[in-house]
């Protein structure tokens, strides 16, 4: 829920944020193309288009729709050799993305739920989860934005309801800081 009471913020450590966004990548079965491997390099879903793959791994998360459905799948880890060359396919340019040779490597398993999972296996929340620095914030710390509190959000089932400014810190990323 959205309903959480505005605290005392008196005495609350102040720290600086940068905003970004998640975006569980959408993608539809392609009939050639790249399968979506686990850390064994064992095929766990359908063929993805080497720019779906690539935006796979660049997001952490994918719903791939097929002909029978939806099914997400989540970023689980990297593995020795590169599947696909995602600098290429991206045109991303690794000197100013360092972590963009290593989009290729990345292995996947099925996600719990809609929306992947974080670090810790804590489970993806839109609003609330938010990716930290975890030399600068802890895992599991609950943050209080007060300039989200009474934002419009539009859920994913469409619902608007006014943000209460609480967050989660539940994931990372390579370029995180």
């Amino acid at each position: 829920t959205f309903a959480l009471p505005q605290p005392d913020i008196a005495t609350a450590q102040h720290v600086r944020l940068w905003a970004t966004h998640y975006n569980v990548h959408p993608a539809t079965a392609a009939t050639a193309g790249l399968p979506l491997l686990d850390l064994a390099g064992t095929t766990i879903g359908p063929m993805l288009s080497p720019r779906d793959w690539c935006l796979a791994a660049l997001e952490g998360t994918v719903a791939v729709t097929t002909d029978t459905g939806t099914t997400t799948y989540n970023y689980a880890g990297k593995a020795a050799d590169a599947q696909v060359d995602c600098v290429q396919v991206l045109a991303l340019d690794p000197a100013g993305k360092p972590w963009a040779n290593a989009l290729g490597r990345s292995r996947f398993k099925r996600s719990r739920g809609p929306f992947g999972e974080g670090t810790g296996d804590f489970d993806l929340v839109p609003y609330r989860t938010i990716a930290v620095d975890p030399g600068t914030l802890k895992f599991g710390t609950v943050l209080y934005v007060p300039g989200a509190r009474g934002v419009a959000v539009t859920l994913p089932d469409g619902t608007q309801v006014a943000h209460d400014g609480y967050f989660f810190a539940a994931d990372t990323g390579g370029a995180i800081k």
